[in-house]
């Protein structure tokens, strides 16, 4: 189950526009990447003990409100939050969850009235 969650996260993100990933170092990794209306976005996951803090960075995104979905897996924990780029299209949004096993997160970007996926990031650490 768990190979084809991961499979299907990465065949999702291939999808959505371009990702890249930095070496993982034993507390900190790297993900980026584009969005389908070709905004860049950084995911960083860093690692202090069980608790597992993410940073997800988003550049050129119209200056309108954006739904950020945030799943967690092993842990199941899900998150909503809605935000605002500032007045260069940039915004950062933060969550973190803990667990002692390594941890993948996955931020999905939607319109809130459509629902329609403009970006979609994942990493795991």
């Amino acid at each position: 189950m768990k190979k084809t969650l991961i499979g299907f996260a990465v065949a999702v993100l291939l999808a959505a526009g371009t990702l890249t990933a930095t070496a993982a170092t034993s507390n900190k990794t790297t993900t980026s990447g584009s969005c389908y209306n070709g905004a860049t976005w950084t995911l960083t996951l860093t690692r202090s003990g069980s608790k597992v803090a993410a940073a997800f960075t988003i550049a050129g995104m119209p200056k309108q409100i954006w739904n950020i979905n945030w799943a967690w897996t092993p842990t199941n924990r899900v998150y909503n939050q809605q935000v605002k780029p500032d007045s260069k299209g940039r915004f950062t949004v933060k969550d973190s969850t803990t667990s002692s096993a390594p941890v993948t997160a996955f931020v999905l970007v939607d319109e809130p009235w459509a629902y329609t996926q403009t970006c979609i990031a994942g990493a795991t650490i």
